[in-house]
């Protein structure tokens, strides 16, 4: 599978994994290693998002809090029992929104140029169909309301 894909919901999920499987053991524990590496970034990337929109960090604490509790403890979840339930289907669409929201101007800073946003949503286009799907959604709606609140797109 690994090996010259061809695959009706994208072709950047075989080909990255086979990539990193050239360093990393192909065994069910290298696969697990990917995988916790990919939560631990996706949490750092749900805090980044908190601590720049909320702009408190208990509250950016406190949601992250959440999302691993909801993602890691909650009984009956499944998003860990499976690979493909996790950062390798939903880490492009944060990472959007963490453009998104680095996009926004503030008083000190001028905000993240429009393109990183672009290019992560390029990038989902060939990663799989359905990160295409979930990160155009996250891209217009954050177009939707850097519309709606005057910002624009730069």
């Amino acid at each position: 599978m690994l090996v010259e894909t061809f695959s009706q919901y994208g072709v950047g999920l075989p080909l990255a994994l086979a990539g990193i499987f050239r360093v990393v053991p192909t065994t069910y524990g290298g696969l697990q290693a990917v995988l916790c590496v990919g939560y631990a970034i996706e949490f750092i990337v749900v805090y980044w998002i908190l601590r720049r929109a909320c702009r408190s960090q208990f509250l950016a604490i406190l949601g992250l809090a959440v999302a691993m509790v909801a993602t890691l403890v909650l009984p009956g979840q499944v998003r860990i029992a499976f690979p493909s339930i996790g950062p390798l289907r939903f880490g492009l669409p944060l990472l959007i929104i963490l453009a998104g929201v680095l996009a926004a101007p503030t008083r000190s800073r001028k905000g993240m140029p429009a393109w990183v946003g672009l290019g992560a949503l390029a990038v989902a286009a060939v990663w799989s169909f359905e990160a295409l799907i979930y990160s155009a959604g996250a891209y217009l709606g954050i177009a939707a309301v850097s519309c709606a609140i005057g910002t624009g797109a730069r």
